[in-house]
């Protein structure tokens, strides 16, 4: 880690952007620090020379490798009064209810101190991550975002293989070639080459493209590694994941289950039969009310039924975590539309669920940081034995993983 006196004056994330700016020849978008209760005016002048428009960005010390996505960020400032409010708004954020619950259940005692990083504003067509798979130090993930009217929508995925000189393409809208991809891979390495911001763990690295720019990075998670294979198993009898984050042993770990449905499965699932069971009967009851509601005229829109599903299933985590009262594998049909998902469930131990292919974004990357060991399922869960015929909080799991492929079996 970075010494400890630049992380409290400057924030983690300004810090390690200091670090990459004065140690690499990688372009940064032109930026200036405003540290905790300096005053606005010491920078004003510095600040009116910078390109219009403005991205106000965090840098608290606590987001070194942690809070991804916690605090606020406003785009698009041009004016010295939209600067003070957009600063104001980044500050307030410090202390919002969304912090102070994600620094207890992770540990911390927050207060309000936070650096404001005022940036300008990126032109990239193309936002990213970039990230090494910590247990599988071979594989390389790119997910690419379009900006902008013409592209907010479209998406880019990827999947690089050093050893064995490969590149998996798994969505590319953005026609995105493979130059691109190789050029973001050889600026990453130049960034992992950095061993002062968290040796030996693996580095998410937010990034801009066309023109390139680094973003930001953080440590995720630690580099390790298994050598064991996983024991023979029957693919109708089990849940298989060829994506997964975190090691067991070999004899794989045993946790009681939450069983749950993503925001699409459940809006689906409102007029069909669901594979509830007594364990379940908070989160059926909720969803039939809301269904009831949408047959009456009582939901003005999609989008607002949304949103109550949403907190339907958001309730059910929290109640079940009372009955389990302990470490626990969340078994989610899909975690894609679920916003702060991981504030629901502090408890949680294991993940099993359905992720979208751009899953490098903040709330994904904060749940797989939060549990030990999270799968990204092979097929749907919905329609999965195992998931259909978890019966009650008694029910067991057991998961083995060598961090390359895992396993969830009925124990």
């Amino acid at each position: 880690m970075l010494p400890q006196q630049e992380i409290q004056k400057y924030g983690g994330k300004a810090t390690i952007l200091n670090h990459i700016r004065d140690n690499t020849n990688l372009p940064l978008p032109n930026y200036i620090v405003k540290e905790a209760g300096q005053s606005l005016d010491s920078i004003l002048s510095t600040v009116t020379q910078m390109r219009k428009p403005l991205i106000i960005r965090s840098s608290s010390p606590y987001e070194y490798a942690n809070f991804e996505g916690i605090f606020e960020s406003v785009r698009d400032v041009n004016s010295t009064k939209e600067l003070e409010r957009a600063i104001e708004k980044v500050e307030e954020s410090a202390t919002s209810e969304k912090a102070v619950e994600y620094a207890k259940q992770n540990g911390f005692t927050i207060d309000e101190r936070i650096s404001i990083i005022i940036q300008e504003q990126s032109p990239s067509l193309y936002s990213g991550t970039i990230m090494r798979h910590p247990n599988n130090p071979d594989l390389v993930f790119i997910n690419c975002f379009g900006r902008g009217e013409r592209y907010m929508q479209c998406y880019s995925s990827f999947v690089v293989n050093e050893k064995e000189h490969k590149t998996e393409t798994k969505l590319n809208e953005l026609e995105i070639n493979k130059r691109n991809v190789k050029s973001l891979v050889n600026q990453y390495k130049k960034i992992e080459s950095l061993r002062d911001i968290a040796e030996g763990h693996s580095l998410s690295v937010e990034f801009g493209l066309e023109p390139f720019g680094v973003y930001q990075a953080r440590p995720f998670k630690e580099i390790e590694t298994a050598d064991f294979e996983l024991p023979k198993f029957d693919f109708n009898e089990v849940i298989y994941a060829s994506l997964v984050f975190g090691i067991t042993s070999q004899e794989g770990i045993v946790l009681p289950v939450i069983r749950t449905l993503g925001v699409r499965d459940a809006l689906f699932n409102l007029h069909n039969e669901l594979p509830f069971t007594d364990f379940d009967n908070i989160l059926k009851h909720d969803l039939t009310n809301i269904s009831l509601l949408g047959q009456f005229g009582r939901i003005p829109n999609l989008e607002h039924k949304r949103k109550l599903v949403e907190n339907a299933i958001k309730v059910w985590h929290i109640s079940a975590e009372k009955i389990i009262n302990e470490s626990y594998c969340l078994m989610l049909s899909s975690m894609n539309d679920i916003g702060d998902i991981d504030l629901t469930v502090p408890n949680i131990s294991a993940l099993v669920s359905r992720y979208n292919i751009n899953f490098l974004v903040h709330e994904p990357l904060r749940i797989f940081k939060k549990a030990d060991i999270a799968l990204d399922a092979h097929y749907s869960l919905t329609v999965n034995k195992l998931f259909q015929n978890i019966r009650s909080a008694k029910d067991k799991i057991r998961i083995i993983s060598n961090g390359k492929e895992a396993i969830v079996q009925k124990e």
